[in-house]
């Protein structure tokens, strides 16, 4: 069992990941105390294939939010795929970035994903206030971006951040309206090349499954689908104690 605690402005999520041979009534004592002042929320990971473990989290008044499949991509051995780029491209750090753009482009395509919105059936989400501070965090840390710009119009983004001997995609997002034009494909060509600059050997993403359109774009490029794990979140009013 593994916890982890993110904390966002007065929000606070604590997130369990729990293997097959754990007990739930250890997630408590794993969790520990929490201020009285903050809005707790709280997610247990669990591996896809976990239907014990998900029946009792239901009892429990948890509900499954989403099943996140984490992908790689060998850069060494990635298919070449003849592309016209269809957008300019540009690669800076994230401290040079307008926050605020690549900020809006974000809330718009991330209205119910639940890396941000920990409540998806309250007319209250979280959304705006944990990813304007997810963004602070990775200017903090130094990641990069790639900025997609049509006829001089910012219409899509991608956050990487370097982590050993890969490159770990840390958001993507494009404006609905130009998707079609292949905007996301061009950008992950890119990251493949941005990695090969830096020598390593492949890339990294955490996806939706019930993102179809990058699970495409990931396979195009050879990627491999290595583990699911299904994320569960307390419904609103239920009792947080174990």
């Amino acid at each position: 069992m593994r916890h982890q605690r993110f904390t966002y402005g007065d929000i606070i999520l604590d997130t369990v990941s729990i293997r097959p041979t754990d007990m739930l009534s250890d997630v408590g004592i794993c969790i520990g105390s929490v201020p009285t002042h903050a809005r707790r929320f709280t997610r247990i990971d669990l591996d896809c294939s976990d239907f014990e473990h998900a029946a009792q989290l239901a009892q429990r008044g948890y509900f499954f939010a989403d099943r996140r499949i984490d992908v790689r991509i060998d850069t060494r051995h990635t298919p070449a795929l003849n592309l016209k780029e269809r957008c300019e491209l540009r690669m800076c750090d994230m401290s040079e970035i307008d926050k605020g753009a690549i900020e809006q482009i974000a809330l718009e395509s991330f209205v119910i994903d639940s890396r941000f919105n920990f409540i998806p059936t309250s007319v209250a989400p979280t959304t705006k206030a944990v990813l304007s501070l997810y963004l602070s965090s990775l200017i903090s840390q130094g990641a990069q971006c790639i900025l997609c710009y049509h006829k001089a119009t910012l219409v899509g983004f991608m956050i990487t951040q370097v982590s050993g001997n890969r490159l770990d995609i840390r958001l993507a997002a494009v404006r609905a309206v130009y998707r079609p034009s292949g905007a996301g494909i061009d950008m992950y060509a890119a990251a493949v090349e941005q990695s090969r600059a830096h020598d390593l050997t492949s890339i990294h993403g955490l996806i939706s499954s019930s993102n179809t359109a990058v699970m495409n774009i990931y396979s195009a490029f050879g990627g491999r689908f290595i583990h699911a794990q299904d994320w569960f979140f307390a419904r609103e009013g239920i009792d947080h104690e174990w």
